[in-house]
């Protein structure tokens, strides 16, 4: 009976209480960070479809202003407006390539292992 009480005591001392956290193994840091960019990724590239979708839309109201109304300025400012928005995709997307980038390392200089 002692003996098990003292193997309860044990059990219970031994467990990590709530402010002790057990330090994280390499393969779960990989992962936790791999999933970080992952989340990054796909935020930017809703981001980069808005912008995308943007673009399209002034080039298409500026196209439609200059053969309809023949306000070529008008249509000069759309323009503009599209050139910054796709200058908007391009910098968004040389963000996820340096993020697809730093994923690759990390799958590749690293032991994290995909899938079961």
């Amino acid at each position: 009976m002692l003996y098990l009480s003292l193997l309860c005591f044990s059990l219970v001392a031994a467990t990590p209480s709530e402010g002790d956290q057990i330090p994280e193994t390499p393969e779960q840091t990989y992962e936790k960070e791999i999933k970080q960019i992952d989340a990054q990724i796909k935020k930017l590239e809703i981001e980069k479809a808005r912008h995308a979708e943007l673009s399209a839309q002034y080039q298409k109201e500026g196209d439609r202003w200059q053969y309809t109304t023949g306000n070529i300025q008008d249509a000069y400012a759309l323009w503009a407006k599209a050139d910054e928005e796709r200058k908007q995709v391009a910098k968004i997307q040389i963000e996820i390539d340096a993020l697809e980038s730093k994923k690759n390392l990390l799958y590749q200089f690293n032991i994290y292992q995909v899938g079961p």
